[in-house]
């Protein structure tokens, strides 16, 4: 074995200790986390390796994030988008050896085996629709009015339950004439 397939072989094993243990895949229907390191490391380009590439048209799209129980220091995001096999790295750090760098805002393709991977864990998740700053919304975001209104209206119960009470009790205790 070469001097270099040694070096790679001790840097790897340090760099994954090092770096996120736990990925959580979301789209508009909800989220599926991995926390295996074998689908951890393929998620984080880990495990083989991304060529650049230019930012693809706007099309539906998942959002990743990255992070690890060991170290709060490690937060990577990525965009993926299965139309265009393209993944955003947003956020993340690769200098612990895998890469030598760290990465932000970088459009890359992936190997097949991250692509399979991502496809994999998105099998089950409707995307986020298409948006030009890859933007993520959901109709959870628009039912945040109806939220508010239902709490005002349970307020507003809740505040009319008290004054009856109180009319009710203050009737009771006031001493009859006679």
């Amino acid at each position: 074995m070469s001097l270099l397939a040694v070096a790679v072989l001790t840097m790897v094993p340090s760099a994954l200790a090092k770096g996120p243990d736990t990925a959580q895949v979301c789209g508009s229907s909800g989220c599926v986390t991995a926390s295996t390191p074998e689908k951890v490391n393929v998620l984080a380009l880990y495990t083989s390796g991304f060529a650049s590439r230019s930012e693809p048209a706007a099309a539906p799209f998942f959002t990743v994030e990255l992070t690890s129980t060991r170290s709060e220091a490690v937060n990577w995001s990525f965009i993926y988008v299965p139309s265009a096999k393209a993944l955003q790295i947003v956020e993340a750090d690769f200098s612990d050896g895998i890469y030598d760098t760290p990465a932000e805002n970088q459009w890359v393709t992936p190997s097949a085996e991250v692509v399979t991977a991502y496809q994999t864990a998105t099998e089950a998740l409707s995307p986020f629709p298409a948006s030009s700053n890859w933007t993520a919304t959901s109709g959870s975001d628009r039912a945040v009015p109806w939220v508010i209104v239902g709490l005002l209206a349970a307020a507003a119960a809740l505040i009319g339950l008290l004054l009856f009470t109180r009319r009710t009790v203050t009737r009771r205790a006031t001493p009859a004439h006679h």
